[in-house]
């Protein structure tokens, strides 16, 4: 079994650049040569590219026999990284917009993946905390 302290420990360090970002943003300091904006809205689409990533990992570490429901979130499992990729060209309000849309429907399909038993126990509190970290991040470039 994973040590729940490893899981929380990598999984808030992911957090890091959303909170380093958020705090940057609030606090009108800078980063030599780095442009806070910027760099939040690629993190954010960096972190939509995991998530898609997860459906791939869960599916094909599964034990079970391929069920009829894996399809759909395989082919879900591309949509938030052509989402982030689309909302990096649409400018910063609408790809921000764009980006928690997709964040808060990735939790929600994954919470009920957790609801089904199909994630670990601890995925459920993490995805939460990890969901409105990266969703409040990105709504302070809308500020």
């Amino acid at each position: 079994m994973i040590s729940q302290n490893i899981v929380r420990l990598l999984g808030y360090g992911g957090a890091v650049p959303f909170l380093g970002g958020a705090i940057l943003l609030t606090s009108d300091s800078q980063l030599p040569g780095i442009e806070t904006r910027t760099a939040l809205l690629y993190y954010g689409a960096v972190i939509l590219s995991f998530l898609g990533g997860l459906q791939w990992g869960r599916i094909a570490s599964s034990t079970h026999h391929s069920r009829s429901s894996d399809t759909a979130f395989l082919v879900w499992s591309v949509v938030p990284p052509l989402i982030a990729w689309a909302a990096l060209l649409a400018g910063e309000v609408a790809g921000v917009i764009v980006m928690i849309g997709c964040f808060c429907s990735a939790y929600i399909i994954d919470r009920r993946l957790c609801v089904a038993g199909e994630w670990q126990e601890w995925m459920g509190e993490l995805r939460r905390n990890l969901t409105v970290a990266a969703c409040v991040s990105l709504a302070l470039l809308l500020v």
